[in-house]
């Protein structure tokens, strides 16, 4: 089997051995898909009901649609959306295409660099995290950032991704370790 993409308007043929690096690289991140144990995604579910409802049921700071501002007020951003107790910044999304992963992977990366770089926004998401739990976070930081990835496609992520969402996840999770920010996968199941 071969892998074609398609970029600008023409088809190119990929190159297994580069495509089977990068899904070794995305082998290697950490998976906490038993870890967490989230639930099944079913069909007809928003991602905000997903997340209030994962929220609910594991009394989890749910901050799906919350922004967090800093600098000047049009300084906005969603610092995830849910903040578990160990603290993990959890990113949610369908599977659907590559530009939605795209967004996901830079959420999750944006976050964790303002997070490491900007006191304020580290303060706000901070105080979110002690307003819920009642203690500020342990550890040094910035929360571990994790991609739970919902989809019916069986397999682990590192064989089912889109090439575009490998080549992007690679990236983002290149700039994580490069803010000692740890990284993981989660998948999700989407009957």
């Amino acid at each position: 089997l071969h892998t074609y993409v398609l970029s600008l308007g023409q088809w190119f043929q990929a190159d297994r051995d580069h495509i089977a690096q990068l899904r070794a690289k995305v082998a290697g991140i950490t998976d906490v898909t038993r870890d967490l144990a989230l639930p099944p995604w079913p069909k007809g579910t928003t991602e905000a009901t997903y997340n209030s409802d994962l929220a609910s049921d594991r009394d989890w700071l749910l901050l799906d649609q919350h922004m967090f501002t800093f600098g000047t007020p049009t300084d906005k951003i969603e610092c995830a959306d849910l903040l578990t107790p160990d603290p993990s910044f959890l990113h949610v999304k369908h599977m659907g295409s590559s530009a939605t992963l795209s967004h996901l992977f830079a959420q999750g990366s944006v976050s964790a660099r303002l997070y490491c770089a900007v006191p304020e926004y580290r303060t706000a998401v901070n105080d979110a995290y002690s307003g819920k739990y009642g203690e500020e976070p342990q550890g040094e930081p910035p929360p571990q950032v994790v991609y739970a990835i919902a989809t019916a496609k069986a397999g682990d992520l590192a064989d089912v991704l889109f090439f575009f969402s490998l080549v992007n996840l690679v990236q983002h999770k290149e700039a994580l370790d490069a803010m000692r920010c740890p990284a993981a996968l989660c998948k999700i199941e989407r009957p």
